[in-house]
């Protein structure tokens, strides 16, 4: 996956931790994105995302009101995905 542009704006980070032990971080951050284009191999064209917001910890990625085009398709996505940086 291949990031060509885009913009991500954080609003609020917050980091509990060793600071040479990233596995034992705790952390939160929220924001939104703005005109991101990822490049991937297991789509034919760009991903392009216009528009969303975030919020994300350790064990969850909370994502709501993302704007997304994949090849002809336009879509809406709000949603969260479990487990994402656990181990690693």
């Amino acid at each position: 996956m291949k990031a060509k542009r885009g913009t991500i704006r954080l609003s609020e980070v917050k980091l509990k931790g060793p600071v040479l032990r990233p596995k034992n971080w705790k952390f939160q951050a929220a924001g939104d994105v703005m005109g991101i284009v990822v490049e991937t191999t297991f789509v034919l064209g760009p991903i392009t995302v216009s528009s969303g917001k975030f919020m994300a910890d350790p064990e969850r990625l909370y994502v709501s009101n993302v704007e997304a085009n994949v090849l002809d398709a336009s879509l809406c996505i709000s949603g969260t995905l479990l487990c994402l940086f656990i181990g690693a």
